[in-house]
């Protein structure tokens, strides 16, 4: 059998959250904690991925082995090893990453670029929402605070594409 550069996977195309997770699971420690400490878990929409995730970045902090293998362990040894969870665990451990040095950076960029997209998007369907339902004294603090998060936002996707936050 042949197999080309060309040839699709079989399966669905992985998500920008498994690859991310796959990332951060095959490369080396030193290059996955520059990138895991800008990392939001509420920059990932999937369930299943906040639970990966955390455990790759709580291992990371004990200077654990972060791989498929001792991801796994962990998860079961917490009770956190459902059948989702499994699921998603077994995608980003074969999704086909690269282990190299600039992966984890550039997926968690992409994913936290992703998610400064969502904010906005779910900002503004709040403040519209807001803006007829809400008291006039809620409506400015509302604006403020997400501004302010779409700034810290900012300043984490600048920090992971190597660029000063405007």
């Amino acid at each position: 059998m042949v197999c080309d550069s060309l040839t699709r996977p079989i399966g669905l195309e992985p998500s920008l959250e498994v690859l991310t997770a796959g990332s951060l699971m095959w490369a080396r420690a030193e290059d996955t904690r520059q990138a895991a400490r800008l990392l939001d878990l509420d920059d990932l929409e999937n369930p299943a991925s906040r639970i990966v995730v955390e455990v790759v970045l709580s291992l990371l902090d004990a200077r654990r082995s972060h791989n498929g293998t001792a991801v796994g362990d962990e998860l079961a040894r917490r009770g956190l090893l459902s059948e989702t969870v499994k699921r998603f665990l077994l995608d980003a451990i074969t999704c086909g990453v690269d282990a190299n040095t600039l992966a984890p950076q550039s997926y968690t960029a992409a994913l936290v670029a992703q998610s400064y997209r969502a904010r906005f998007e779910t900002l503004g369907k709040a403040l519209a929402e807001a803006a007829y339902s809400f008291p006039e004294t809620d409506l400015l603090p509302l604006l403020r605070k997400g501004g302010t998060d779409a700034v810290k936002h900012a300043q984490r996707l600048a920090a992971l594409r190597g660029e000063v936050a405007a």
